[in-house]
């Protein structure tokens, strides 16, 4: 007789699940409320994939919980598309479509000043005649701030290679999908990241355009503090499930588009 599918699971095993031992398992402690409003039978399965050192397949997780594997893929993509698991390609063993593996995310970091944050949206929003004006503007006093004393970039590489880092150190969970993209009229790179977390998430989930200006004012500080000029970075708000897309678009300071000088060839003789 099945387990009751609605039912948390329980037990535990302190197995961790590998290609050679099969649907192996390590069922999670029991944890305190968290405060993602999810229900509780799709909490207790990401706890369950938290507590796994490896990514792992439908069939282990339903031997560990008890239910059905379609039960187990309904919650799983769920979770999937609210952005708390990954899921990859299993290698394939034979004929037939490969299996996903599941692993769960690692939990955003809240930021102590997210509560603040949300404040200081609903003012802009209230007072200021051009809030996300206003926003950016912040952002960029913000960003300065962040990257104030460090060195110049050496070049567009380097330059978008210490925003990145910044976001990284400020939350954000950066991916650089294509780092170095075309390059723009200015030397800008136009690199495509993923920011798979945001440290202001509940400000952003009421004032998105607000939260998305700060942060694009953010990178403009960092890159007038690193001696480049930000070029049109923009920001797409949940692009994908769980995730948003940032256009990164800095260049060195006074970097201008136009032909290469010719060779002075009486100079470059002399």
């Amino acid at each position: 007789m099945r387990a009751d599918e609605n039912a948390a699971p329980t037990g535990r095993r302190d197995v961790y699940y590998n290609s050679n031992v099969k649907n192996s398992v390590r069922l999670a402690p029991r944890n305190p409320p968290t405060r993602r409003a999810l229900p509780p039978t799709r909490e207790a399965l990401l706890e369950l994939l938290q507590a796994q050192r490896a990514p792992v397949p439908v069939s282990a997780l339903a031997e560990a919980t008890g239910w059905h594997g379609n039960t187990v893929r309904a919650h799983l993509q769920a979770l999937w598309e609210d952005g708390h698991v990954d899921r990859m390609a299993e290698e394939p063993d034979g004929r037939g479509r490969p299996s996903w593996l599941w692993r769960a995310r690692e939990r955003p970091a809240v930021s102590p000043y997210a509560a603040l944050a949300g404040v200081l949206a609903e003012t802009l929003v209230t007072l200021s005649p051009d809030p996300e004006r206003d926003a950016h503007e912040a952002g960029r006093i913000w960003g300065l701030r962040l990257a104030a004393g460090s060195a110049a970039a050496d070049g567009a590489d380097d330059l978008n290679a210490r925003v990145i880092e910044a976001m990284r150190e400020q939350g954000f969970s950066p991916e650089a999908r294509d780092p170095r993209g075309a390059t723009g009229p200015h030397g800008e790179l136009d690199a495509t990241v993923a920011l798979r977390q945001c440290p202001l998430i509940e400000a952003a989930s009421t004032h998105t355009d607000i939260v998305c200006a700060v942060h694009l004012g953010m990178i403009a500080g960092i890159a007038e503090a690193l001696g480049g000029r930000d070029r049109g970075s923009t920001i797409t708000p949940l692009s994908s499930p769980g995730e948003c897309e940032l256009r990164l678009a800095v260049a060195p300071a006074g970097r201008r588009p136009g032909p290469p000088r010719p060779i002075d060839h009486e100079t470059a003789t002399a």
